[in-house]
């Protein structure tokens, strides 16, 4: 037996449809439950829609910002989802003062009509879905769950099962090469003097074998062909060494026929091109929760870690540049701060040498560093557990648990020790999100000489922070003063919302900061000037795209209503010119805006067409931009002909900029 799939989708204004399935069980046997916000489970029942159809629904409000699914059949298996109702952080004033769980079944609570049909798109968009599985699955079968989640332009968008058990055998050794079903997601992408494009990004894995252990988890690079019109792919880290005795596939070709598993690499990719033109490319090593990076000298590739922390990560949201003619990275990381509080930073590491070797041959500098942010799981030490604290998880602290909890605690709680002395079930904070409650999202740094400038996603306050090194040492916006987004003053904050989801930076000749960045409550993306760099004299932000429209006129407006607009943006300054290329999520297509820049700045836009789910992780090159995308496919029989077997094909394109 195995778990129900579940998903999340927009139905209509103020509702979310709830689908649940089984091969085994009906429908009516399946117990399906909702909560908000981490409040208490709901059952969400099967109701008549009106139009002669059966469905389950749950009814949401404005200020409402997370929902859980799960459901259960009768011999007890487990699905569950969860999935944003905004990208924007929610003010936790608002949302504290909604009532109970947040969510009620349509027929005993009023609907809220209100609400933007756009903002709940997303939940069928970028809701993961996590199967626990009893048995492994063919792959045609992790194809169907990873259509689900096609359209998410988010980095920490992912499908996966869990709890995988089995005895699905490895193929025979006369098996035909490993295949790159989805291949180049968290792209990063430079172009060389002579035109040559690199390209680097994350190998999800060969679903061809219809075995989980085929997810690998790589680091891939590689040069763009023309003729081809793909990516010669190369398999940098991540992969195991394995004797060519013990190898389950030929010993040649990509991978170099190895399928065992290495470590999980590849993640958040950055990439820049030394003054040989060859690249260095920054990524972020899960198994370890390192930072590392990858350098080809003309001949071959080495790899090795540039930070680490002993509880947390580092090496997320990594941005590169030559400073000095030298490599830098900054990146984010996360550990233990005070208090049971998460210690949040974002950190710049300098190379000592044009060509570093090892950890020993960089400087690691702190840009910023939040001290007493919300835990996440990774900075909880000492078997203590990382607890909500509050409805929307602002207060979130890792506290040491106990037992003697009567009765037991339910799913999602914890047993802990008050202040009294007394036990209680607390919840945990849930571990899906789509992104983290801390600061340092994000990132994006340029460089101008020996000068630096960074900006970053702050989501525990909601807003876009800036920090510049002139005169050598970090002058970093503080939180109650960002470059744009919360203050944490009611009355200055009235209509500003959220600020800083997918932030790009890019300085112009002059020295002039050019910024972008979304709205998370708007759903839309904007654009700020900074002349000169001086942040106090930074100019009010411009609208590129409300994600109302196509292109900006009448005629293209959305019959679907809002869209989200400008997830992983990419700016650059091209002569007199701002160019940046996004993603609308909702549609899953990529977009492109050009303007001249400056206070007063006016964008012209359209959309790049291609087919597939289009417009992730996008990069300009040149007059060119690379982007990832996903679309159905099949897997191939030995002989190159297509098979049966669906799967999802995800790759790189790189295509001609209006």
């Amino acid at each position: 037996m195995k778990a129900p799939l579940v998903k999340v989708e927009n139905d209509q204004p103020g509702l979310v449809r709830v689908v649940a399935a089984d091969l085994v069980s009906k429908p009516t046997d399946l117990k399906v439950e909702a909560r908000i916000d981490g409040g208490a489970w709901v059952p969400v029942p099967l109701v008549d829609n009106g139009a002669g159809k059966v469905a389950r629904f749950v009814s949401v409000k404005p200020e409402m910002t997370q929902i859980e699914i799960r459901a259960t059949d009768e011999a007890g298996n487990v699905a569950s989802t969860s999935a944003p109702l905004i990208r924007g952080r929610a003010d936790a004033a608002a949302a504290g003062a909604s009532s109970g769980c947040g969510c009620s079944v349509p027929g005993k609570e009023g609907t809220d009509a209100g609400r933007s049909g756009g903002l709940l798109a997303a939940l069928g968009l970028v809701g993961a879905v996590l199967e626990r599985r009893r048995r492994r699955a063919r792959a045609k079968e992790l194809a169907a769950a990873s259509l689900m989640v096609l359209a998410g332009g988010t980095s920490g968008c992912s499908c996966a099962g869990g709890d995988n058990t089995g005895d699905n055998p490895l193929p025979p050794d006369n098996n035909p090469e490993l295949r790159t079903y989805v291949i180049g997601s968290y792209t990063s992408a430079a172009v060389a003097t002579d035109g040559t494009i690199w390209v680097a990004g994350y190998h999800e894995g060969d679903p061809s074998t219809g075995s989980t252990d085929d997810f690998f988890g790589d680091l891939a690079v590689g040069k763009y062909d023309t003729a081809k019109q793909a990516v010669d792919w190369k398999v940098v880290d991540g992969v195991p060494d394995v004797p060519l005795a013990n190898r389950k596939k030929k010993s040649t070709g990509f991978r170099d026929g190895i399928t065992d598993q290495g470590d999980d690499v590849g993640l958040y990719t950055s990439m820049v091109l030394d003054a040989a033109q060859n690249p260095w490319v920054a990524y972020h090593d899960r198994t370890n929760n390192s930072l590392r990076v990858a350098h080809y000298d003309g001949a071959k590739w080495s790899t090795h870690e540039v930070d680490k922390v002993t509880n947390g990560w580092a090496g997320r949201y990594t941005s590169m540049a030559l400073v000095g003619g030298k490599v830098a990275i900054a990146y984010q990381t996360i550990e233990p701060g005070t208090g049971g509080a998460g210690k949040n930073k974002v950190r710049l590491a300098k190379a000592s040498s044009d060509a570093p070797s090892s950890t020993t041959d960089w400087a690691i500098e702190d840009v910023a560093v939040e001290d007493k942010y919300p835990c996440v799981d990774e900075v909880c030490t000492g078997g203590s557990k990382c607890f909500l604290g509050d409805k929307v998880g602002v207060g979130a602290t890792c506290q040491a648990t106990t037992s003697g909890c009567a009765p037991a605690c339910g799913d999602g709680e914890a047993c802990v020790k008050g202040a009294t002395g007394a036990v209680a079930c607390q919840k945990l904070k849930p571990k899906l999100a789509q992104y983290h409650n801390g600061t340092g999202l994000f990132v994006s740094m340029a460089a101008a000489g020996s000068d630096i400038a960074v900006v970053f996603y702050d989501r525990f306050k909601g807003n876009v922070r800036a920090a510049s090194n002139k005169g050598g040492k970090w002058t970093v916006t503080p939180a109650n003063a960002p470059l744009d987004g919360w203050t944490g003053d009611a009355k200055s904050d009235a209509g500003k919302g959220d600020r800083g989801i997918g932030a790009t930076l890019a300085i112009d000749a002059s020295g002039n900061w050019h910024v972008a960045y979304v709205d998370g409550l708007k759903e839309g993306l904007l654009y700020k000037f900074v002349p000169g760099g001086d942040l106090s004299k930074a100019a009010p932000a411009v609208t590129i795209d409300d994600g109302t429209t196509a292109d900006g006129s009448v005629g293209t407006k959305f019959p679907d209503g809002q869209h989200l607009v400008g997830e992983n943006a990419h700016l650059v300054v091209a002569g007199a010119d701002v160019k940046l290329v996004y993603q609308d999520s909702t549609a899953g297509t990529l977009h492109w805006a050009k303007g001249s820049g400056g206070a007063t700045a006016k964008f012209t836009r359209g959309i790049v067409k291609q087919d597939g789910t289009a417009g992730f992780f996008p990069r300009i090159v040149g007059n060119q931009v690379v982007n990832f995308y996903r679309q159905r496919g099949t897997t191939l029989n030995d002989d190159g002909t297509p098979s049966s077997d669906a799967v999802i094909l995800g790759n790189v394109r790189v295509l001609p900029l209006p």
